[in-house]
């Protein structure tokens, strides 16, 4: 499972992201997604290495996988009232691979970074997600 969680430039937590793997990918948008895991509306290809792209702008985020896109969640569309006032704008300044994450092996910033780095789970990682898209690689 991914869990990543997203932080604004004074450290208060905006919310989180979490990609969870079984028989039907599910994803949860922490503030966002009020009932929990939500199908993926496109499901992710079946290869084993995957590459997770989250893409974020003020109004929405955006996640695929090996290039396909499997949704694009748009903030005003959440039955969530915080969501828009959380999630939108230019506010993620942070990230965080929570500890509990399995699945993350690597990261990069999309356009790619010519080498992938490690994941360090636990560490406050500085990234502005709307401006730099973020790209995890994961073997499950």
């Amino acid at each position: 499972m991914i869990i990543l969680w997203t932080y604004s430039a004074t450290g208060a937590r905006i919310g989180w992201i979490q990609v969870k793997f079984s028989s039907t990918a599910q994803f949860v948008i922490g503030g966002c997604t009020k009932f929990g895991w939500t199908d993926f509306p496109e499901q992710p290809p079946t290869e084993n290495d995957k590459t997770w792209t989250i893409t974020k702008t003020g109004e929405s985020l955006a996640i695929s996988c090996n290039g396909k896109l499997l949704v694009d969640y748009v903030f005003s569309s959440s039955s969530d009232g915080s969501c828009s006032s959380k999630w939108g704008g230019d506010v993620v300044e942070k990230i965080y691979f929570y500890s509990v994450d399995d699945a993350s092996d690597y990261y990069r910033a999309e356009p790619q970074l010519p080498d992938w780095l490690p994941v360090e789970r636990e560490t406050f990682i500085p990234w502005n997600l709307e401006s730099t898209p973020l790209q995890i690689r994961t073997d499950s």
